[in-house]
């Protein structure tokens, strides 16, 4: 068995019975693990065979994913799974940034640092947050219809009016001839 075969075959089996999550994770895990097999020197052959069935593994991954792998990170750069990654229940989370969070569950949520707002207090501050632009954009909307308005009233006005006063004198003095 070649790698496309074995990673064909676990992506199928994998395909709708896991979270997006895990199935991303497994398949980058793979990935990640035939590189770092070839450039050891093994053919594909021999990393299939030491793998062994790629629906044995899907079936594994299948049945713990409701146990809690579904809150795994798997991190490229250390080539491994940190348990406490990305799950609402990591105390002490390091996180910074926007982020999503996956629980045990496979459940989401969005995230910025530690503040999770899922949460009561990340759902106030979203809703402040929403008044807030909100109350910007109908700021920014009456102060164009005000701005118009004074255009309006002190250039457009005076100078209708002016025109008017203008064409009246000369219709009145000069358009008789």
């Amino acid at each position: 068995m070649r790698k496309r075969e074995f990673m064909d075959e676990l992506k199928k089996a994998l395909d709708g019975n896991v979270s997006t999550q895990t199935y991303y994770d497994t398949i980058n895990y793979y990935e990640d693990y035939f590189k770092k097999q070839k450039e050891a020197g093994k053919s594909e052959e021999e990393i299939c065979s030491s793998l062994g069935s790629a629906r044995l593994i899907a079936k594994t991954i299948i049945d713990t994913e409701g146990q809690g792998a579904s809150g795994r990170y798997y991190d490229t750069e250390s080539s491994s799974y940190d348990g406490s990654y990305n799950t609402r229940k990591a105390s002490g989370s390091s996180q910074k940034g926007w982020h999503v969070n996956v629980d045990d569950e496979g459940n989401t949520s969005f995230a910025y640092g530690k503040l999770d707002f899922s949460s009561p207090i990340g759902k106030v501050l979203t809703a402040i947050i929403l008044i807030l632009v909100a109350a910007l954009v109908i700021g920014i909307v009456l102060g164009v219809i005000w701005l118009g308005f004074k255009i309006v009233w002190y250039i457009v006005i005076p100078v209708v009016i002016i025109l008017f006063i203008v064409n009246l004198i000369i219709y009145l003095f000069g358009g008789g001839r």
